[in-house]
C-alpha cells in the first residue's frame, strides 16, 4: 500500500507540476500577445497632409498681382496629425529664390480651422485659431508705416481664440497683393496664449515649422489650414481630413477577446 500510496502521490504532484507549469505557460504567452497588440496599437506612425501652393489670392478675393508677386515663395504646407487626431504641427515648406536662398516675410499668420468647433462665419475660413508672429515688423520697408501697408488692428504675438463674425486685417498698398487678407484683426481675437517658442524659422532650407502638440487643437471631423504673410505676395491653404482608425487598433481588440475566449475554453 505504501509503494502504490507513494505512486500515487507522486503521479499527482507531477500532474499538478506539469498544469501549474502549463498555466504559467498559457498565462506567460498571454500576458505576451497582450503586451505585443497593445504596443502595436499605440505604434501607429501620425499622419501627414503635404498641401501644393494652389491658391493665386485669397479664396473669394482678387487683385491685380500674379502667383509668388516677388516674396516670399511659398512651395507646399506639410500638416503632421497624430493618430489620437490631434494635431501635431504645420510646416512651411520654400522654393528657393533668384539667389538660392529663402526669404520669409513678417509678419505672417497661420489660420486653422477645426471642424470639430462650430462658429458662424463660414465654412473652411470659420477660423478657431490664429497664430500672430512679427509684432508689427513689416518687411517691405521701414521707412513705410504699417498703417500705410494694412487696414485694421494688428494683434500681438501669440496663439488666439478667434470669435465668431471675426474681420480680416486687409493690405491696402498697390505694391503688395492688394485688398486680400493677411491676419484676424485684434479685436476679434481672445485667450491669448504664449505661442514664441513652438515657431522655428530654418532660413537655411527654408522651413517654417509651428509646434502645436501641446495645444490640443482636434480634428476628428478634420481640419482646414492657410498661410499669409503681411503682404500677402503667397499665400496657401487646404484641407486635413481626420486620421482614421488604426489597423492596429483593430487588432488589438480582436486579439484581445480572442484571449479572453481562449480562456474561456480552458476553463469549460
Amino acid at each position: 500500500m505504501n509503494i502504490i500510496s507513494s505512486f500515487v502521490h507522486n503521479m499527482v504532484v507531477q500532474s499538478g507540476f506539469y498544469m501549474f507549469k502549463q498555466l504559467k505557460m498559457n498565462l506567460a504567452l498571454a500576458a505576451t500577445l497582450f503586451c505585443g497588440l497593445l504596443v502595436a496599437s499605440q505604434a501607429q506612425s501620425s499622419t501627414v497632409t503635404l498641401i501644393e501652393d494652389s491658391w493665386v489670392d485669397w479664396p473669394g478675393y482678387s487683385s491685380t498681382k500674379g502667383d509668388e508677386h516677388g516674396n516670399p515663395k511659398l512651395d507646399k504646407m506639410r500638416v503632421t496629425v497624430a493618430d489620437n487626431n490631434v494635431l501635431e504641427k504645420v510646416e512651411l515648406l520654400w522654393r528657393p529664390n533668384s539667389e538660392n536662398s529663402y526669404t520669409r516675410i513678417k509678419f505672417d499668420s497661420l489660420f486653422i480651422n477645426s471642424y470639430d468647433i462650430t462658429t458662424t462665419n463660414g465654412n473652411w475660413d470659420d477660423w478657431d485659431y490664429f497664430i500672430h508672429d512679427g509684432g508689427t515688423e513689416h518687411t517691405y520697408t521701414n521707412s513705410t508705416p504699417l498703417g500705410d501697408l494694412v487696414s485694421g488692428n494688428v494683434p500681438g504675438d501669440g496663439l488666439w481664440e478667434v470669435q465668431a463674425n471675426y474681420k480680416y486685417t486687409m493690405t491696402k498698398s498697390t505694391r503688395l497683393r492688394e485688398n486680400n487678407p493677411d491676419g484676424i484683426d485684434a479685436d476679434y481675437l481672445e485667450n491669448w496664449q504664449d505661442f514664441s517658442s513652438n515657431i522655428t524659422w530654418d532660413p537655411s532650407n527654408g522651413i517654417l515649422t509651428y509646434d502645436l502638440a501641446s495645444f490640443g487643437i482636434t480634428a476628428e471631423n478634420g481640419l482646414f489650414v492657410a498661410y499669409a504673410p503681411y503682404c500677402a505676395n503667397d499665400v496657401i491653404g487646404g484641407q486635413v481630413s481626420a486620421v482614421p482608425i488604426p489597423a492596429s487598433a483593430y487588432l488589438f481588440v480582436t486579439g484581445f477577446l480572442g484571449l479572453i475566449g481562449y480562456a474561456r475554453n480552458k476553463q469549460a
